[in-house]
């Protein structure tokens, strides 16, 4: 009985997943991108949730249930050790999960929204919107929530968002609105779970995130999809009447073509640089909240894992 209960449940979980990239496909077809263009970051990032989680586990089963705790204590974005000094929990946090559905939740918008999204903006612009939007959303728990946090939806948020940016800014916003409606969708969902389970910590996190993936998206992401190309307006004219049948209701719109008179190493620089002094303003927005709780600004300090690692794993 356990058996095909089990079974059961892997289908679903097997057609669930395969629909999600059918969709994606579908979403990065339709921008144009190339079929040789493929997700690594956003699996990396996944492996880098469960490596987490995982080893929380895996300090409990050696040290205890103590130990596993102070695991999680250690990387959470807890207010007061923050204000100590101990910065990177801002980002640590967002690595890490406080129940297996948690996790889940999170492993499988990675697994399946995040690829597309990193296919089509390209693995460094995927890669610093989402550790932005991350931070970004431990920053405002942090300063406005006294209490324990922890997850990757704010970086999640942060992808999504920025992807609904992109789009809007190049396609036509009438061809887009189904799947703003769509994306909106999925993003309203995540919201109600999250309130339904007494988190509002967590759906502050969620609009922080949100909010930043769409500023970046808008002003920071390419002007095109990564690895595809414009084509001049004779040849694209000629390549979208020979999609669908020339039915201009089935045709992608046509992307907006780079800006000449900017080079793309000139794009590409101005692009980190308002990454680095985005990260600048977190940064300083951090470091006036520590001076003006505490007084100070104490040196960064890094984990101490000695407290869940010295008595089995070191």
């Amino acid at each position: 009985m356990l058996r095909e209960l089990a079974r059961l449940a892997l289908g679903v979980v097997r057609d669930k997943l395969q629909g999600a990239r059918i969709a994606d496909d579908a979403l990065v077809e339709g921008l144009g991108v190339q079929p040789r263009a493929r997700a690594t970051i956003a699996y990396l990032v996944l492996a880098a949730n469960l490596m987490m989680y995982v080893t929380g586990l895996g300090v409990g089963v050696v040290n205890g249930t103590d130990a596993s705790q102070d695991f999680f204590l250690t990387f959470a974005n807890v207010g007061e050790e923050v204000e100590a000094g101990e910065f990177y929990r801002i980002l640590s946090s967002t690595f890490l999960h406080d129940s297996f559905m948690h996790l889940a939740s999170s492993c499988y918008a990675l697994g399946t929204v995040a690829p597309a999204v990193e296919r089509v903006l390209g693995p460094p612009t995927f890669l610093a919107t989402y550790l932005l939007s991350g931070a970004a959303g431990s920053i405002a728990t942090f300063l406005f929530v006294d209490s324990v946090t922890v997850g990757a939806s704010g970086g999640i948020f942060g992808v999504i968002g920025a992807l609904l940016a992109f789009l809007w800014k190049t396609r036509k916003p009438q061809e887009n609105n189904e799947l703003l409606r769509s994306i909106g969708g999925i993003v309203a969902v995540n919201l109600v779970l999250a309130a339904s389970q007494d988190s509002a910590i967590d759906n502050l996190g969620h609009f922080a995130g949100l909010l930043t993936g769409l500023y970046l998206g808008w002003g920071l992401s390419p002007s095109v999809p990564a690895g595809s190309a414009a084509l001049p307006p004779g040849a694209q004219r000629a390549s979208e009447a020979g999609e669908a049948g020339g039915n201009p209701a089935l045709r992608p719109a046509p992307l907006a073509a780079p800006d000449p008179a900017r080079p793309p190493v000139l794009e590409e620089l101005r692009r980190w640089a308002g990454y680095a002094a985005f990260a600048a303003s977190l940064a300083l927005v951090v470091a006036g909240a520590v001076v003006a709780r505490t007084g100070q600004l104490p040196l960064p300090k890094g984990p101490d894992l000695a407290g869940f690692l010295g008595q089995g794993l070191v």
